[in-house]
């Protein structure tokens, strides 16, 4: 079993602690620095910050931190972040030289490595990293042309680059979702409720709804924005129930910034002033509504559309349903 890549969640805070550095953490011979070392295995350049090794075969393959936000190489976390005790300005202090700077206090959460055998294009020579299919924070590990078992994961707040090939903070990384290979589906930006994808045949073109309408996740179509839950309204912290905008026999569970959509026991309608479902004639819901809602559900749900490079969404459909009376 390949040895696995550390992952730690690092905290920067200003301390005055003096530190020294472990020389057996750095490559400080390339020649022999990987030689009875466990595949995978990850080690720093002792000049250069910005600089780490990977060993496979017994022989280190040269990478670097080229993220900015990200540009130190931290040997002890085995991950680029933001600065590193005894680097400044890329270069690393002396070997027995104590720093007083920053430094760096880590967690290391559970993470399961269990999933396997995801087929990934290793088609270059060397070591670096792949995007892992379908998951935006997940990324895996090529090396010599062999795609390895073990899946790896970005620290909260950033997301794998493909550009980079590196984890980057979100706000910068275009999580494009895994489209299937045959077909013409629609799926949710994850981001911005006005965007959405155009899956076809594989290939993720991202679109944009008209002015005043928002992609629609359950009628897989531009909407009213008044008739759609953004996701993008769960609150970062803490749980809540939020109303379903079109739908009173449905409501949204927000987890941490995170929505799932939920149903109502039969018989019974969500009631947002409790948060809760409740009885019909205690909430406030037109049943117009609900009526509405299943029409244009039971017209919409199933079918496939073909579309135009030109096409938005909401016009492909927009002949064919109405939400009012």
């Amino acid at each position: 079993m390949f040895a696995k890549i550390k992952y730690f969640v690092a905290l920067a805070v200003l301390s005055q602690a003096v530190t020294a550095q472990d020389p057996s953490l750095f490559c400080l011979d390339q020649a022999t620095c990987c030689e009875g070392v466990p595949d995978v295995t990850s080690l720093g350049d002792w000049d250069n910050c910005t600089i780490f090794y990977l060993c496979f075969g017994g022989a280190p393959s040269v990478n670097r931190c080229t993220n900015p936000s990200f540009p130190a190489y931290n040997p002890e976390t085995t991950f680029c972040i933001a600065e590193v005790d005894g680097c400044v300005d890329g270069t690393r202090a002396p070997i027995g030289q104590t720093t007083t700077s920053m430094t760096t206090i880590t967690t290391q959460p559970p993470i399961s490595t269990t999933e396997s055998h995801v087929d990934g294009n290793c088609t270059e020579d060397g070591a670096y990293f792949v995007p892992y299919p379908g998951d935006c924070r997940k990324y895996m590990i090529c090396s010599s042309n062999v795609l390895l078992p073990d899946v790896q994961q970005c620290p909260p707040g950033t997301l794998f680059d493909p550009d980079l090939r590196e984890c980057n903070l979100e706000d910068l990384v275009e999580c494009k979702p895994q489209c299937p290979d045959v077909g013409t589906i629609t799926l949710p930006h994850d981001k911005n409720c006005s965007l959405y994808w155009l899956c076809s045949m594989g290939t993720a073109n991202l679109r944009q709804c008209p002015q005043g309408l928002v992609y629609d996740p359950i009628l897989t179509t531009c909407n009213v924005e008044s008739l759609v839950f953004c996701p993008n309204l769960c609150p970062p912290e803490g749980a809540v129930n939020l109303p379903h905008a079109s739908n009173c026999s449905l409501y949204w569970l927000c987890t941490f910034g995170n929505p799932t959509l939920r149903s109502c026991p039969a018989d019974l309608l969500f009631d947002p002033v409790l948060g809760q479902c409740n009885l019909p004639s205690e909430v406030n819901c037109g049943s117009h509504i609900i009526a509405a809602y299943n029409n244009v559900r039971t017209i919409l749900v199933g079918n496939a559309y073909d579309y135009d490079e030109s096409d938005s969404l909401f016009d492909s459909h927009e002949d064919e349903w109405d939400t009012t009376d």
